[in-house]
């Protein structure tokens, strides 16, 4: 390997950092929906299952011409789980897409990409220094009075940042090559 990076972490991230960091935080309330389905599944009370197998007090097994009209009345528990957290995560990229046309508004469209995004949490990194962050408190202070349960954070890349950069760049380097 070639050493690139010699220095400081502040001479390091003036020289080698592109820009910074935003993150949004959504709150717990926005994946509740999931939590909500599982307890709720959870607190399903069970029977002991008497020596035939079936639930005391519970109707004979259905035969299979009848079963149709009961299978709907049945729910798993895993369809209900997969359900909420797709609706959270539909309420993320509603989130995103409304953040995004933001950003573009207040700071262009080439100037940042889509890093990361999770049901919890969207992060995108603002790739151009002269973007002023004093723009940016003021765009996510009126975000998040439409959306109050997000929290933000602006970061300066850091040092691992920086690292992870210079290995993909040597990763593309070695594939072109």
């Amino acid at each position: 390997g070639r050493l690139r990076c010699i220095g400081s972490f502040l001479h390091l991230r003036s020289k080698f950092a592109k820009g910074f960091t935003l993150r949004v935080q959504l709150s717990k309330r926005s994946s509740e929906g999931s939590n909500q389905s599982i307890q709720a599944v959870s607190q399903i009370p069970q029977r002991p299952a008497s020596k035939t197998g079936q639930q005391p007090g519970a109707q004979p097994k259905p035969d299979q011409n009848n079963s149709k009209s009961n299978s709907k009345s049945l729910k798993n528990p895993k369809t209900l789980t997969r359900n909420s957290s797709s609706s959270s995560l539909a309420a993320t990229d509603r989130i995103a897409d409304e953040l995004r046309q933001q950003l573009i508004a207040t700071i262009g469209a080439g100037v940042f990409t889509l890093a990361d995004k999770n049901v919890n949490s969207i992060t995108f990194n603002i790739t151009d220094n002269r973007v002023r962050r004093s723009s940016l408190f003021k765009m996510m202070r009126e975000f998040r009075q439409k959306h109050s349960r997000v929290s933000y954070m602006i970061n300066d890349k850091s040092l691992d940042d920086i690292f992870f950069t210079h290995a993909r760049e040597q990763e593309n380097l070695e594939i072109t090559v």
